[in-house]
């Protein structure tokens, strides 16, 4: 689809670096950009960044820790408490 937008100067040098080195267009790259920071992720692009985080030992899971309390999870992992 076509269409025409106002961007600012540095996104569009951007995306045309991208899309140089990428071998894409300009079109897909800003297609991706916009569907990659509005979470909507293409089918051909699911679970290509997946990663996979620790669940257990000194880096994974640990007891009395609430992935609810964000406040709580920030001490922890400041070394507060």
């Amino acid at each position: 689809m076509r269409t025409t937008l106002d961007i600012r100067q540095e996104a569009l040098e951007l995306a045309r670096l991208r899309a140089r080195e990428s071998g894409m267009s300009l079109g897909e790259v800003v297609s991706e950009a916009i569907l990659a920071a509005l979470g909507d992720t293409p089918p051909d692009q699911q679970g290509k960044n997946r990663i996979t985080l620790p669940a257990g030992g000194a880096r994974g899971l640990q007891a009395g820790v609430s992935l609810d309390d964000s406040a709580a999870l920030r001490d922890r992992m400041d070394g507060v408490g």
